[in-house]
């Protein structure tokens, strides 16, 4: 790793099977998350991934409703970095990413609105920040907020810069 990357929100401690590959890509490969956050999360596997490509991530062991990487099917993520992991017998890396889509879809991407977690079809998502995205009634009222100190608080919390 190159450099420090600040985090927008604690990681948790968190291992499931997943599989990923490049965007628009079927060459799925292995691998198993290590930690996640509500924004990314950080997975083993025996592939090394491009630093700021994006990739599909798919978890093996679906659980609607819960907490976790388990909580969708698929992942839109770009790619943080990329490090090689000290095993002997084996390549073996580290990747980290960031979400840009969380997906209950298998098929495609839909959305979650990051206020109130509606499923929201990809026609009717509403972005108002990089991966912050709302649904139709969320932006309304969003938008009606007077600028200042209140509405950056709001979007802080969105993005998880809350200490």
């Amino acid at each position: 790793m190159s450099g420090y990357i600040k985090r927008l929100g604690e990681r948790n401690c968190y291992e499931t099977p997943i599989i990923w590959a490049d965007f628009n890509t079927e060459n799925y490969c292995r691998g198993k998350t290590c930690n996640c956050s509500q924004n990314g999360m950080c997975f083993e596997t025996d592939n090394a991934a491009n630093t700021d490509t994006n990739i599909r991530i798919k978890t093996l062991n679906y659980v609607p409703n819960t907490h976790g990487p388990e909580a969708f099917r698929l992942y839109e993520a770009k790619v943080k970095w990329c490090q090689d992991l000290p095993v002997k017998d084996a390549p073996r890396y580290g990747i980290g990413v960031q979400y840009l889509v969380k997906s209950q879809n298998i098929e495609g991407p839909d959305y979650q609105c990051s206020l109130c977690g509606d499923i929201i079809a990809y026609g009717e998502i509403q972005r108002i920040e990089e991966f912050v995205y709302l649904c139709g009634p969320c932006f309304k009222h969003y938008q009606s907020l007077p600028d200042g100190v209140l509405k950056k608080n709001v979007m802080d919390f969105l993005i998880g810069n809350v200490i």
